[in-house]
């Protein structure tokens, strides 16, 4: 059974450390729809959960593991963080940085990201840079950053770039490709 994008949205916020336990608990309860979308059994496992019992938060995470497909969270964490970055401020290179570290671990449809900007970042220590320095060095880039940050988003958000939230070896992000060559070519390199 597949959950309305609303409500694997809360369970990924959750899941990520977006939402406090208290707050979720209490969505919980007063979410009339999550009765009707899970399975009798599994809402009534989450009514009846002991939010408050040490160890909660790490047993809640496997519970709610169970109810989305990883490749689905996994493309929500990144589409947050290309999101946030396009927002062009003082995290920009710091999300720039991450995506130089995600193109390592396999995402390679992210090489212009991570190898053009990512990798400058972490080679030029700019997080070391004064704000007016990392601003100009992000006004220097913007457009072709923004450029590739809109194109990554575009693979995700139209299904030419499927994460599958398995790893085709260890430490190595699996992903299926829908892209033409051209498409390919015009940005991946490996």
């Amino acid at each position: 059974m597949s959950l309305p994008l609303h409500i694997k949205v809360y369970f990924f916020r959750m899941l990520e450390g977006g939402i406090e336990m208290p707050e979720f608990e209490q969505w919980v309860y007063a979410s009339k729809e999550l009765e009707t979308a899970l399975q009798p059994d599994d809402y009534l496992e989450l009514i009846a959960f002991p939010y408050k019992q040490a160890g909660a938060g790490y047993e809640l995470r496997k519970l709610l593991n169970g109810h989305i497909h990883q490749g689905e969270f996994e493309t929500y964490k990144l589409r947050a963080l290309l999101q946030e970055a396009l927002g062009n401020n003082e995290r920009t290179l710091e999300l720039v940085a991450t995506c130089y570290d995600i193109y390592c671990h396999g995402y390679h449809f992210l090489y212009e990201l991570g190898m053009q900007y990512g990798l400058a970042v972490e080679v030029d220590e700019s997080f070391a840079m004064s704000r007016p320095e990392q601003r100009a060095l992000l006004d220097q880039w913007w457009p072709g950053l923004e450029t590739e940050l809109r194109r990554a988003l575009h693979w995700l958000d139209t299904g030419l770039i499927v994460l599958t939230g398995e790893q085709s070896s260890p430490g190595q992000y699996a992903y299926e490709d829908y892209r033409t060559e051209a498409e390919k070519n015009n940005g991946d390199r490996l």
